[in-house]
């Protein structure tokens, strides 16, 4: 009777140390789980801010090479209209022409500030003015150019210089309203940078 009841202790006893191996499995796979959803949720977050950081500083590369192209032409535009010398102001409405052909690649590449639109609200301005305008002020500049090359009495120089400066001081206001709308969205981006919470607790996290 005694060897009977001791098998069954030691049949209960198999079974209790069984039934703890699966519970300890069981758990151990619940807790493997549990922490991989939990990190993945954490680099999901992660991937998303560095996602973000990297659209503003692509966004801020591209003002700063629209901004640098438009100081540049503003520039050359002053340099124009104060300068004197038949010589070098051919040379100088050459180097304007190259500064807007600059910008026409420039602003083909524009897709980073359209990119960043999706992160925040950008400032806003009415373009249409300056886009109408543009055309007609490259086509007198081209022309003026291209006859400042030729062989011109004094009068006609002068009359194409004056020409040419009128044309620059018409259209100089539009360039330097575009040239301060592109600092605004800059300024726009660093503040937003700043404030950002999630991007400080991405930068206390690493």
């Amino acid at each position: 009777m005694i060897a009977c009841i001791m098998d069954i202790i030691r049949v209960v006893v198999d079974s209790l140390e069984q039934l703890s191996t699966v519970i300890v499995a069981i758990m151990g796979f619940v807790t493997a789980m549990v922490v991989a959803k939990v990190t993945s949720g954490l680099e999901l977050k992660k991937a998303l801010c560095l996602k973000r950081v990297e659209a503003y500083e692509m966004a801020r590369c591209q003002l700063m090479r629209m901004t640098n192209v438009y100081e540049n032409i503003l520039g050359c535009m002053a340099a124009i209209c104060q300068d004197t010398d038949s010589t070098t102001i051919r040379e100088k409405t050459g180097l304007l022409i190259v500064w807007f052909t600059q910008l026409a690649t420039v602003l083909q590449q524009d897709r980073d500030l359209a990119r960043i639109a999706l992160y925040t609200e950008l400032p806003r301005q009415d373009v249409r003015t300056l886009m109408n305008e543009e055309p007609k002020f490259m086509k007198a500049v081209r022309e003026c150019a291209e006859k400042l090359q030729g062989d011109l009495s004094n009068e006609e120089q002068n009359d194409l210089e004056k020409k040419l400066k009128s044309a620059i001081n018409t259209f100089a206001p539009l360039a330097q309203g575009e040239l301060r709308h592109l600092y605004a969205i800059d300024e726009k981006l660093k503040s937003d940078l700043k404030k950002d919470r999630r991007l400080k607790i991405l930068a206390d996290g690493v």
